[in-house]
């Protein structure tokens, strides 16, 4: 398993959110915050045809709480090689918005940073509002992509393209809600490390398991599954007649 330190070998601009306040000098005329159904712009037009200097952008995050965020991440421009975000650091008003910013953090990211961005964290908070839900599949455009922590979400899924994050060597999904690991999982061929304690996994799929035995490091306490690190394959007939017995006992 890689230490930490390491990474502090790398000369990287850190995007730290120490505090995202409403800054009254970056704010547009208005000064409030616009309610959740007064957005003028929504996730789905931050596309990539849209310049990077457009205030489309702006305006984005400006409504979603998080303009101070957007400001300190536009400005590192070709420099950024860690993206650190503390969800719980965010003044967001309405309960959820953290997706539709961490979304909107990736796909600008994936749209005109994929080749510099080595590192991302994104740390849930404490209330639910303050989690992500669901990770945008621009995800998977950063194929330089070493080291990723979704740690402290309420991630029941992966998207699609998730495999596509060929150069990922660190994964950590600790506390989240994910029952199962999609196929597409096997794509991360240079994983070493994976931590996946306190979800909600029962098991793994055959396609999956010669792929979980070649990576170097699993952490997979707190999951309803009862021997993580002594995986085998179970016929299906085998588990029909513990089921039946155990139904049988209890009657």
């Amino acid at each position: 398993m890689r230490t930490i330190h390491t990474l502090f070998s790398l000369v990287v601009t850190s995007l730290v959110v120490a505090c995202i306040g409403n800054d009254p000098t970056l704010l547009p005329e208005g000064g409030q915050l616009a309610a959740a159904s007064q957005f003028h712009v929504s996730l789905e037009e931050l596309n990539e045809e849209l310049p990077n200097e457009s205030p489309k952008w702006d305006q984005f995050f400006y409504e979603r709480g998080a303009l101070a965020l957007w400001q300190q991440l536009h400005s590192s421009n070709n420099a950024m090689n860690i993206v650190l975000l503390h969800l719980d650091r965010l003044q967001l008003d309405q309960e959820a918005i953290s997706d539709a910013v961490g979304a909107g953090i990736i796909r600008y990211l994936a749209y005109y940073h994929k080749d510099q961005v080595n590192v991302i964290r994104f740390i849930g908070g404490l209330s639910p509002g303050k989690k992500l839900t669901s990770l945008d599949p621009a995800i998977g455009e950063l194929k330089n992509l070493q080291e990723l922590w979704l740690t402290d979400n309420q991630l029941q899924a992966l998207p699609e393209r998730f495999g596509e994050l060929e150069n990922l060597q660190e994964l950590w999904l600790a506390k989240n809600q994910l029952q199962a690991l999609p196929d597409n999982i096997r794509g991360l061929k240079s994983l070493q490390d994976i931590y996946l304690s306190a979800n909600q996994l029962t098991c793994l799929s055959e396609r999956l398991l010669p792929w979980f035995q070649q990576v170097s490091y699993k952490n997979t306490i707190q999951n309803p599954w009862l021997k993580p690190d002594d995986l085998s394959l179970v016929d299906r007939s085998s588990l029909v007649a513990k089921a039946k017995e155990a139904q049988q006992s209890s009657l």
